[in-house]
């Protein structure tokens, strides 16, 4: 009974004495969306609130106005915000660009007129947009 209770004392110490995986908190926002970009007069903000992205697309002082807001989630490192509501299966995506701005288009052929709807005067949410310089 002896060397029983020993053999499990040595099995099983090294397991109890073992460091825990320490797993990280996730990011808050992993791909670096979050924040304020141009293009143009229009002006892009990208927020996170737990999972959910929001997005605010406007324009200022243009006869090309956008105005557009949205809620969308993270898949596969792209941003992607769900048009249903005004053609069914349409998406509007954001991508990360080499400069630290965001890509905004739509990933579909047959949607590539769908960014055009939230415009007016022939403009389109789509385009690239560079990260905002803050005002002085």
């Amino acid at each position: 009974m002896a060397r029983i209770l020993a053999l499990w004392v040595l099995l099983l110490l090294p397991i109890a004495l073992s460091d825990r995986q320490h797993v990280p908190a996730p990011m808050a926002d992993p791909v670096g969306f979050v924040g304020s970009y141009r293009n143009g007069t229009e002006r892009l903000n990208i927020s996170l609130d737990g999972d959910v992205y929001w997005l605010n697309i406007d324009s200022h002082g243009s006869a090309h106005a956008c105005s557009f807001s949205g809620h969308g989630e993270l898949r596969d490192g792209l941003l992607q915000l769900s048009l249903e509501n005004w053609r069914p299966h349409a998406t509007l995506t954001v991508r990360k660009a080499d400069d630290r701005g965001v890509d905004v288009l739509s990933e579909q052929e047959d949607d590539r007129f769908s960014l055009m709807y939230f415009c007016r005067n022939g403009a389109s949410l789509s385009g690239h947009y560079a990260p905002a310089m803050p005002l002085p």
